[in-house]
C-alpha cells in the first residue's frame, strides 16, 4: 500500500514539473495575445497585429480599413485630419524622414546651405549622398522631425542609416575627413536626444537598419533608438523577381535583431510575400522571434499599398 502511494506521489510530482516547464518555455502566443512594450513605463501593450510601411500614393481609406500595430507613413501625403483618422487605427504612427540621403523633391533641396553639402546620386533616382554629419543637415532633419511631431505623429522613422556603411566602403574625397559610421551614430544620437528633450522619452525613434545591423551591438547606438525596421530578411527582390536572401546575410541579421529584442527594442521586419498563405508563414516566424511583421504584398513592393486586411489576422 505504501509503495503504491509513493508511486502515485512521484507521478504527480512529475506531472507538476512538466506543467511548469510548459508554462515557462513551451508557450506559443495565440492570435489575440499582446507583447509587453519594455520601452514605456505604463501599462500600454503592443498589439499582436502586423505593421504597415506606406510611402507612395497613401490612401487613408486603405489604412483605416483595419487596425495596425505601427504605421510608418510619408507625412507629406496626409493632412492633419487624415492623420488623426489614421492614428485611430494604430498603436503608433510614425513620420518617414530620409536621414542618410537628400531627396530632390523635398522643400529643403534647393536651399543654398543644403546644396553645398549634397553630392553624387545614390542608386535611386532623385536621391543623393549628403553630409549627414554637417550641422546644417542635422538642423534641417531636426526641424522636420519637430514639425511632424507637432502635427501629431507619435515618433519618427529615420531611413537609410546604412548610407554610412556605403560611404565607409567607397570613401569619396568629400567624406575623407570623417569616420562615416561614427558620424552616423553621433548624428542619430544628437537628433534622438534633442527630439526627446522637446517631446519626452515616449516619442519613438525607429530606424531602417538595412545592412548596418552590426550597429545594434554598439551600446551608444542602441541607447539612442527605440527600435529598427529591417527589409528583405528572408526574401530579396532582384530585378523584380523574389528569391531567398543569402543565408549568411539572413543569419547575421537575425542574430543582431534578436539581440535588439532581448534589449527591449522594437524590431519590425518587412518582406515581400505573394499571398495570404505566405503571409501567415512569414508573420508566424516574426512573432515567434518577437518581431513585428510587415507582410508586404509582392505586387506593391514599392510600398504603394499596405498589406491586405486579411493577412496575419
Amino acid at each position: 500500500m505504501k509503495k503504491g502511494v509513493i508511486i502515485m506521489s512521484l507521478l504527480v510530482a512529475v506531472l507538476v514539473i512538466v506543467l511548469v516547464i510548459n508554462m515557462n518555455y513551451g508557450y506559443s502566443p495565440g492570435a489575440g495575445d499582446t507583447v509587453s512594450s519594455p520601452y514605456v513605463e505604463d501599462v500600454r501593450v503592443l498589439p499582436r497585429m502586423p505593421a504597415v510601411y506606406y510611402l507612395n500614393n497613401v490612401s487613408v481609406r486603405e489604412l483605416t480599413k483595419t487596425n495596425w500595430s505601427i504605421i510608418v507613413v510619408e507625412p507629406e501625403e496626409l493632412s492633419g485630419s487624415e492623420l488623426q483618422a489614421v492614428k485611430e487605427h494604430s498603436w503608433r504612427t510614425l513620420a518617414y524622414i530620409n536621414l542618410g540621403y537628400a531627396e530632390e523633391w523635398r522643400s529643403y533641396f534647393n536651399e543654398p546651405a543644403i546644396k553645398s553639402i549634397i553630392h553624387e546620386s545614390s542608386e535611386y533616382e532623385g536621391e543623393y549622398f549628403v553630409e549627414y554629419w554637417n550641422p546644417v543637415w542635422i538642423d534641417t532633419i531636426q526641424e522636420l522631425a519637430i514639425k511632424y511631431l507637432r502635427e501629431g505623429y507619435d515618433g519618427v522613422y529615420f531611413d537609410n542609416i546604412d548610407a554610412s556603411f556605403t560611404l565607409d566602403d567607397q570613401r569619396p574625397s568629400w567624406a575623407s575627413s570623417v569616420d562615416p559610421v561614427e558620424a552616423m551614430i553621433e548624428t542619430l544620437c544628437n537628433l534622438s536626444s534633442n527630439i526627446k528633450s522637446f517631446y519626452g522619452d515616449d516619442v519613438l525613434i525607429i530606424v531602417n537598419i538595412g545592412g548596418a545591423y552590426s550597429l545594434l551591438y554598439n551600446d551608444s547606438f542602441l541607447k539612442c533608438i527605440d527600435g529598427v525596421l529591417r527589409e528583405e530578411l528572408w526574401t530579396v527582390s532582384v530585378d523584380s523577381t523574389f528569391i531567398p536572401q543569402d543565408k549568411e546575410e539572413t543569419q547575421n541579421a537575425l542574430d543582431a535583431l534578436v539581440y535588439a529584442v532581448e534589449r527591449g527594442k522594437i524590431v519590425i521586419v518587412s518582406d515581400p510575400v505573394s499571398d495570404e498563405y505566405e503571409a501567415s508563414l512569414f508573420c508566424g516566424k516574426c512573432w515567434d522571434l518577437g518581431f513585428i511583421p510587415v507582410p508586404q504584398p509582392a505586387w506593391a513592393y514599392d510600398y504603394t499599398r499596405p498589406p491586405p486586411v486579411t493577412w496575419c489576422r
